[in-house]
């Protein structure tokens, strides 16, 4: 499909506005940037964390509630976009990778659980999520090896 982007499919009405944009695509709601930004926003801390000082925080507030709170919606909007993959294609497994897969730990488990219980799957199998074995370095090792 020419100029179709999965980023770009409308996962909330009238939502916040993508770079694309539009308002309400997937990427604006289901991207590592965005939960770090309201994680942040929450924390009343200055964005400009490094992964390390996410992981940090992540283990350190793994009990507070409004920390799982930001977790749960950055999941629930992931989960909404995934199911509306899975119910476009039907696939058995999807591979995270990118900034997702360096987080897995904190991630993968409620991810796949959300995945499990969802009640909107057209063929009622949730994909296993596996994590890219280049985490955040897929895409740029991929980049490297396109041909002209």
């Amino acid at each position: 499909m020419p100029g179709f982007e999965i980023g770009h499919m409308i996962i909330k009405e009238d939502g916040i506005r993508c770079g694309c944009g539009n308002r309400g695509c997937f990427e604006a709601y289901g991207s590592m940037r965005k939960f770090k930004s309201d994680l942040c926003a929450m924390l009343n801390i200055a964005p400009n964390l490094s992964g390390e000082d996410m992981k940090e925080i992540l283990t350190n507030f793994k009990n507070n509630v409004l920390v799982k709170q930001v977790i749960d919606q950055y999941l629930n909007d992931l989960t909404t976009g995934i199911i509306n993959l899975v119910n476009l294609f039907a696939p058995e497994t999807i591979c995270m990778g990118g900034s997702f897969a360096y987080f897995a730990e904190f991630f993968q488990d409620p991810l796949q659980a959300k995945l499990n219980e969802a009640n909107y799957l057209a063929n009622d199998m949730a994909p296993t999520l596996k994590m890219a074995r280049l985490k955040n370095d897929a895409g740029i090792l991929g980049a490297v090896l396109l041909e002209d």
